[in-house]
């Protein structure tokens, strides 16, 4: 019987102390955001921050989103005229061509994870530019 009471305060001392945490994280996080809702009263209206933080990073971005595409479509076009006077050539069917644009497509998605964890560990900025430039453009 001894044992079982032990037990009991024991759990009964954890209960407590789990609750008293618990108590503790709920006020913490009350005060962190009273705090918060402050500090955001005294600064910039946050709708004119945002605008002006979209603006700026379009402003940085859409150029080398609008090379890229560029690129890419003239990449499309030329693939389409060499397909004209590469099937004649190599007696290729709709369906081989088809099936070799597929490979490539394939091998695009197999290579999208290592390139986005390339890209997290040194920066979109350096790895965007980079590849931009290894593919040719």
């Amino acid at each position: 019987m001894p044992e079982v009471r032990e037990d009991a305060r024991e759990t009964s001392a954890l209960n407590s102390r789990l609750s008293y945490l618990r108590n503790r994280l709920i006020t913490n996080a009350i005060t962190d955001e009273l705090r918060g809702t402050m500090a955001m009263r005294d600064s910039k209206a946050p709708g004119a921050v945002g605008k002006s933080a979209m603006r700026k990073a379009l402003w940085h971005i859409l150029p080398l989103i609008l090379l890229s595409y560029l690129c890419a479509y003239m990449d499309r076009v030329n693939v389409s005229f060499a397909a004209i006077q590469m099937n004649i050539d190599l007696s290729f069917s709709a369906t081989i061509y088809g099936l070799g644009g597929g490979l490539f497509f394939l091998g695009y998605a197999l290579f999208e994870i290592p390139s986005n964890l390339l890209a997290v560990r040194y920066g979109s900025r350096r790895r965007l530019s980079r590849t931009t430039r290894r593919t040719g453009c």
